[in-house]
């Protein structure tokens, strides 16, 4: 089991993308909801829409699907084990890569005002109601972030990646790796990613079949100089809000500067602001630099 699964265990949830006309679209299994979702505003949102599933008895059910431009019935419908959700979504109005460009506008949206949505079997139809980053109410949404990554009405954005060679600096890294063992000489660029992942192994098989898809919603190739990544423009990403937060983010490195070589891969299984890490052990972390946020890599 790869790294990201052992520590995201996606249970008793099953996430279809069947073809419209196919029969599968009309077979719902036992004790499961055929969710459709619907958002008045998608119109805008060239980028696509990632919809976060977290289901409110079980907190370790949880997922989350990406949604294309194409609003049909494949790629716009789940099907989950039935009981009480909370659907959260983080959308974009440019197409990919949809992180770090200056002009991107970023929405957020949930369900029933971040309150809960029973489901209960057959087919259910469920609005997300998104709001530019800037509307009082949606991004600064408890749902999505603690307090300390909340400035005003948005989400504090990322502004800076630090690639150090060493162990958790004392402080925040905010010019230099000097205080965290120098820059690192292994990781020469990045990408970000926000997860696409699911169970899609069948109801009576809740423990296997997972999977984890990634390119839906990404960064640009970033080069990283002396450690330090450029500025990423308006980056927002999810922070979470405890242990159990389904918003995971990864970290791609590459030893060259143009994304060709894999080094290694830092993942944050809540949100940036639980901390991370990598399969080898080394430590990601994010600390909020005044009205900005900091990623920290140990390489």
């Amino acid at each position: 089991m790869s790294f990201f699964l052992s520590n995201i265990l996606l249970m008793s949830m099953l996430i279809l993308t069947s073809s419209c006309g196919d029969k599968a679209i009309d077979e719902i299994p036992e004790g499961y909801t055929r969710v459709y979702f619907s958002m008045p505003n998608k119109a805008v949102l060239n980028g696509g829409v990632m919809v976060y599933i977290q289901n409110q008895e079980i907190p370790q059910i949880l997922g989350s699907a990406y949604l294309s431009t194409e609003y049909g019935p494949a790629p716009s419908n789940v099907i989950l084990k039935n009981g009480p959700y909370k659907f959260t979504a983080l959308g974009y109005t440019l197409a990919s890569p949809q992180l770090n460009q200056s002009t991107q506008s970023f929405y957020c949206g949930f369900a029933q005002n971040a309150g809960t949505v029973l489901l209960s079997g057959g087919v259910q139809a469920v609005q997300i109601d998104m709001a530019q980053d800037n509307t009082a109410g949606f991004c600064s949404n408890p749902i999505f972030s603690t307090p300390t990554y909340v400035s005003g009405p948005q989400i504090k954005y990322v502004n800076k990646v630090w690639a150090c060679s060493s162990a958790t600096p004392s402080t925040p890294v905010t010019t230099s790796c000097s205080n965290a063992g120098g820059a690192s000489a292994s990781i020469g660029s990045l990408k970000v990613h926000l997860l696409e992942y699911s169970h899609d192994g069948p109801p009576n098989d809740p423990f296997s079949h997972f999977q984890i898809i990634k390119n839906k919603v990404v960064s640009d190739c970033i080069t990283v100089n002396s450690g330090e990544g450029p500025i990423l423009y308006t980056f927002p990403l999810p922070v979470g809000n405890g242990p159990l937060s389904p918003y995971p983010v990864l970290v791609e490195t590459f030893s060259g500067a143009s994304c060709g070589t894999a080094y290694n891969e830092y993942l944050f299984p809540h949100g940036i602001g639980g901390g991370g890490g990598a399969p080898n052990g080394n430590i990601a972390l994010s600390y909020v630099n005044g009205a900005n946020v900091e990623l920290y890599f140990q390489d």
